[in-house]
């Protein structure tokens, strides 16, 4: 099934594991804040490394600057 639905300011959504979705924003703003929670990792062989972080910063830094020009 692909069904779509509208999300305003404030809203909560939902999705089950395994739910396929993706989200965009349609009426040519900027999304400001899209904060997304998921069961943490597990207590041992799970990791989460800052260089990520900050790799992806940096490119949304040079993302930014570029736009700004």
């Amino acid at each position: 099934m692909n069904r779509q639905l509208g999300l305003r300011p404030g809203d909560t959504f939902w999705t089950g594991v395994g739910c396929i979705h993706a989200f965009y924003e349609v009426k040519g703003g900027t999304v400001l804040w899209l904060e997304t929670s998921a069961p943490g990792p597990p207590d041992r062989h799970s990791y989460r490394f800052d260089r990520d972080w900050e790799y992806l910063a940096e490119q949304l830094r040079d993302q930014l600057s570029a736009v700004a020009g």
